[in-house]
């Protein structure tokens, strides 16, 4: 396994994290899954053990990720070996059963967030604590950072950070306002915004970035054929959002996954989890890629993916056009949506 520095905070984080949503399991709210089916503690706590094996020494989860089952989880599989791993986990959200899953960004909630994290984590200290998926306010901005700056003072947290999705215009901000020690951020083969200008200004600017969902949540495995591949109970089958604008229908969006895993095939790389990771790892200013997992198969097969070859830079480029292509379709989409 190899290793990098996440940002400029001199800590060596393995290429290949651990993303742990799918170990919280699922749960049903508002009318809608919010989670992945399937999630087994034990086997969970195996495959967590077995990447620590395997060199793996980052993992990322979240309060909200079966509501703090992925978090207990973790504790339970890092018992007596705290020191050898850098986590990361985020606040922010609020699950309101009549209301749904929203966000607060106030002082005092993300005090309390971190306290029941750590506790869930049973750990003294959080390497990476993340503000989850932030809309925010002037006034909430100033508030929840204020929160990041006192738990960084009194030793709770050592590194601020923001989860954005695919909000890559509130990432620069944050960097440009030299607010945040690293970033997540959505980035794939599907979804390749963050590395036209994001991934570049933070590396510049010493800023980590942590690479999430690599894998487009399953659709670049090549495990999923058809639409109806996906369990019933399983957030996925909701429509998705295209960052450049505009609804695209899981068909499509599952479409433009094996016609990029057709370019690579066709090029004799059958296999796309490989082909994921090599993507992202030949951005120099990515620090790791948190694929989600769940079993000890799962990250066998991550952490073989990128101890593998490396994959000729014109098929990334090849990959590139064919995104290009997508986001304009997205946009003629949304201006034809807006009349």
């Amino acid at each position: 396994m190899k290793y990098r520095t996440l940002g400029k905070s001199g800590i060596e984080v393995s290429e290949l994290g651990i993303g742990t949503w799918p170990m919280g399991g699922n749960y049903f709210m508002m009318n809608r899954w919010m989670g992945y089916s399937g999630a087994d503690d034990d086997e969970s706590v195996r495959a967590i053990r077995r990447a620590g094996e395997l060199g793996v020494n980052f993992i990322d989860t979240a309060d909200v990720y079966g509501l703090g089952r992925s978090e207990r989880v973790i504790a339970k599989a890092i018992e007596g070996g705290r020191d050898k791993w850098v986590i990361a986990t985020k606040g922010t959200s609020i699950i309101d059963g009549s209301v749904g899953l929203h966000a607060d960004f106030s002082y005092e909630h993300l005090i309390a967030a971190c306290n029941r994290s750590l506790k869930r984590l049973n750990t003294d200290r959080i390497d990476v604590y993340q503000l989850h998926s932030p809309g925010f306010s002037e006034k909430e901005k100033e508030s929840a950072f204020r929160a990041l700056s006192d738990l960084k003072r009194h030793g709770k947290i050592l590194l601020a950070a923001v989860s954005i999705g695919y909000q890559y215009r509130i990432g620069k901000e944050l960097i440009e306002d030299g607010l945040v020690d690293a970033l997540q951020v959505y980035f794939n083969l599907l979804d390749q915004q963050a590395g036209e200008e994001l991934v570049p200004l933070a590396q510049n600017c010493g800023v980590g970035i942590l690479a999430s969902i690599p894998f487009a949540t399953g659709l670049l495995t090549g495990k999923y054929k058809t639409v109806a591949d996906f369990p019933e109970d399983d957030y996925r089958n909701d429509w998705l959002i295209s960052p450049s604008g505009g609804r695209v229908t899981r068909e499509e969006r599952l479409k433009r996954a094996l016609d990029v895993g057709a370019l690579f095939e066709k090029a004799g790389y059958k296999d796309m989890i490989a082909v994921a990771c090599k993507f992202l790892l030949s951005f120099e200013g990515v620090s790791t890629i948190i694929p989600g997992i769940r079993t000890v198969a799962h990250i066998e097969s991550n952490a073989a993916a990128v101890e593998g070859p490396d994959i000729p830079a014109e098929l990334f480029a090849q990959a590139r056009e064919m995104w290009r292509k997508w986001v304009a379709e997205d946009k003629e989409r949304a201006q034809a949506a807006a009349g």
